[in-house]
């Protein structure tokens, strides 16, 4: 994928110079920096980036506001200070609102320059409306989708897929850019500046496939030709990478016959006659994608909003009978007390405001009644995954959480710029992006359960040292928690087992257990749904038969490689840390 370095910077400015638009405000000009697709997506990062000029003899501070018109309560906002002479790309994004929801949406944007309201005209979408929807694949403009649509059966699910209208060198350097995609495909001649491969391959990790397709005729990425020209598949972290070439080059001049007749009797509306068109064999490459358009098996997981069953939140009920009576009393007190006492005492005009007295009387009983029943405390469940890849030392974290408070958090929600989260049952999102996502704190309605998840995809040197020995495996903790259970698959594929929990920094014996670890192909889907039964469970067992050797599995009751964004009074975390690990090298650094 990588072309020499001048071949690149000709490229992004070639391309980028006509689709800017810069507008000046005295020293400072703005403009916009386009996006890899036209639309929003459904799961994804809403996302806007602008180039920042100062051309003055002293610093300008800029602030950027983006938010939703009318009730919507939606906005993200960033400042940043511009030194003299300097340009610097601004971005701002945002989490989906509610990834249970289809919603649009209509943007106003503010730009202050100095301390001083600008008018401009440099959000194209202004005042229209933006409707988000889930797309699922992204494709290299280059790739000519729209001339061989007939072999993807488009009329099924052709709204999966979109066309990006700038070129694969001007797409995000940022796991942001690509939230919300199940697969992305490019072509092997498409020029990708490292930045975004370093942000592809991240995604990747994460869980996305990324399709290199080569053209008929070119010749294959050095070291990536599969057996027989079928697709080469490399698997990365919970991802994969995929190298195909959909149309061998002997196959052309047939593709090319099959598609023109597809395209006359298209032309004349003769619809029956398309079904009986005998489409050409072209192996695997085509078929892979054909598979790839409809479904892709590891991003099948469930939204937000279906957290809540799964976590088991502990969410106080109402005692809808005690309330029932309160109530009861309430109305014979409020009418026949209130009026036969005042009346024994001839004071009825003052039931003007014994009628309001008793009224906020028992408000306050019953706010008090709840508050004490339920208590005056937050309470948040976690359940995690994280694969760690000891000798990449990167780690792709997915975690679920849940939260429920009577009062939202004072200080709101802070995550790391890197991650990626979706909300369920959210309230305002209401973003600051200026070295975080800090997000208000109307994110969490009271009394409403807010269910959240948190990918994140970072380097990580913790981690297992493993080490060979007469009666089995000697294991140091080195992953900075305590492991309540550990199961190592060997490189035999035996399974060692923990007899008790070991606990940070703690050297321990492996005995070797009964059970045996996978014979079968890796398979990522299935080991992540095995590792969520083993948190679920609380014990290795269910990852035992999908743990290839040189895998362990270790379980821990703390949020591990990420956070929850605010700090919860009562908070149960479980967490499974699916481990790659190897002999070799593993005391170079002392870790």
């Amino acid at each position: 994928m990588k072309r020499p370095v001048f071949v690149i910077v000709f490229a992004l400015v070639c391309l980028a110079a006509p689709s800017l638009r810069a507008e000046r405000f005295g020293a400072v000009s703005v403009e916009n920096v386009p996006q890899a697709a036209g639309s929003e997506w459904q799961s994804s990062y809403f996302v806007r980036e602008f180039r920042v000029e100062n051309a003055g003899g002293r610093p300008a501070e800029v602030r950027i506001c983006i938010r939703s018109a009318g009730d919507t309560p939606f906005s993200t906002e960033r400042s940043v200070l511009i030194a003299p002479g300097a340009v610097q790309n601004v971005v701002l994004y945002r989490p989906p609102a509610d990834a249970g929801g289809r919603y649009s949406e209509s943007l106003q944007m503010e730009l202050v320059i100095d301390g001083r309201p600008v008018k401009h005209s440099l959000l194209p979408d202004a005042g229209s409306s933006i409707s988000y929807k889930r797309s699922g694949i992204l494709l290299s403009g280059s790739l000519p989708l729209h001339e061989y649509r007939p072999f993807f059966r488009l009329d099924r699910y052709g709204r999966s897929l979109e066309s990006s209208n700038i070129p694969v060198a001007q797409w995000g350097r940022n796991l942001r850019d690509y939230a919300g995609l199940r697969s992305i495909w490019i072509s092997s001649e498409d020029v990708v500046p490292p930045e975004v491969e370093a942000a592809l391959m991240k995604w990747v990790f994460s869980g996305g496939t990324l399709v290199i397709c080569v053209p008929p005729g070119s010749p294959w990425p050095e070291g990536t030709e599969g057996p027989d020209g079928e697709p080469a598949v490399r698997q990365h972290g919970w991802g994969r990478r995929v190298v195909c070439r959909p149309v061998p080059a002997e196959k052309c001049a047939a593709v090319e016959a099959y598609l023109k007749r597809y395209a006359d009797h298209e032309g004349k509306g003769e619809e029956n006659k398309l079904n009986g068109l005998k489409r050409p064999e072209l192996g695997g490459g085509m078929a892979l994608l054909d598979s790839l358009a409809s479904n892709d098996e590891f991003f099948a997981r469930p939204q937000p909003q279906s957290f809540y069953d799964e976590l088991g939140l502990e969410i106080p009920t109402v005692p809808l009978q005690l309330l029932f009576y309160v109530m009861l009393v309430f109305v014979i007190v409020i009418g026949p007390v209130n009026f036969l006492v005042l009346r024994k005492f001839r004071k009825e005009p003052l039931i003007l405001l014994t009628t309001p007295a008793v009224s906020l009387l028992f408000c306050l009983l019953v706010v008090g009644f709840i508050t004490l029943s339920e208590g005056w405390y937050s309470r948040a469940k976690a359940f995690g995954v994280t694969l760690l890849d000891q000798e990449g030392r990167q780690a792709a974290t997915l975690a679920r959480l849940g939260v429920y408070a009577p009062i939202a958090p004072g200080g709101g929600f802070t995550f790391d710029s890197g991650d990626l989260l979706e909300f369920a049952h959210a309230g305002a999102v209401l973003a600051n992006v200026d070295t975080a996502q800090k997000l208000a704190s109307g994110l969490l309605q009271p009394r409403i359960p807010l269910c959240y998840s948190v990918v994140r995809v970072s380097p990580q040197r913790e981690k297992l040292r493993i080490a060979p020995e007469k009666d089995g495996l000697a294991v140091v903790n080195g992953l900075g928690a305590r492991l309540n259970a550990l199961l190592v698959a060997g490189p035999d594929g035996g399974i060692f087992v923990s007899d008790s929990p070991v606990e940070p920094g703690e050297r321990v014996l492996l005995r070797r257990g009964k059970q045996q670890g996978s014979v079968r192909k890796m398979d990522m889907a299935r080991l992540y749904r095995a590792a969520q039964l083993a948190v679920r469970e609380k014990r290795c067992d269910p990852v035992s038969g999908e743990l290839p050797p040189g895998y362990y599995c270790a379980l821990a009751e703390e949020p591990l490689f990420y956070t929850p964004g605010f700090r919860p009074d009562r908070f149960e975390a479980r967490h499974a840390v699916i481990g790659k690990y190897s002999f070799a090298g593993e005391s170079e650094d002392g870790n």
